[in-house]
């Protein structure tokens, strides 16, 4: 599984204002087995899924669908269990995207000073 669909999980009980015991009762299994679920730390089966969603009243769809908004650097690398691997990880993306806007500033300081050549 996912860490988004585990995610999406513990949003979706945490915005119902559900406890771990009670989804984990709905779905006849315990609550550490639900709490693994949540943590990404339990393989769960697309028929788990879809109970989930019947529980929370949502489509399966909702639970499974990608994340459009914008996160954190920090949650593209908290699979990793390595921490010093995904602070240097971050780190060099982070660079990259400032080398990125760099190049595009002056790309359009060069635009701007070739159409003022040619005005």
């Amino acid at each position: 599984m996912s860490y988004i669909i585990s995610q999406r999980i513990k949003e979706f009980r945490i915005e119902r204002g559900l406890s771990q015991e009670y989804v984990a009762n709905k779905l006849n299994m315990t609550r550490q087995r639900f709490a693994r679920i949540e943590s990404n730390q339990a393989q769960i089966t697309y028929k788990i899924i879809e109970q989930i969603a019947a529980v929370f009243g949502v489509s399966i769809i909702e639970i499974t669908k990608p994340y459009e908004e914008k996160k954190p650097l920090k949650v593209l690398f908290r699979e990793s269990n390595n921490e010093e691997a995904s602070s240097e990880a971050i780190e060099k993306v982070q660079t990259i995207l400032e080398y990125m806007s760099a190049h595009e500033k002056l790309y359009y300081k060069m635009k701007e000073r070739e159409r003022n050549a040619d005005s």
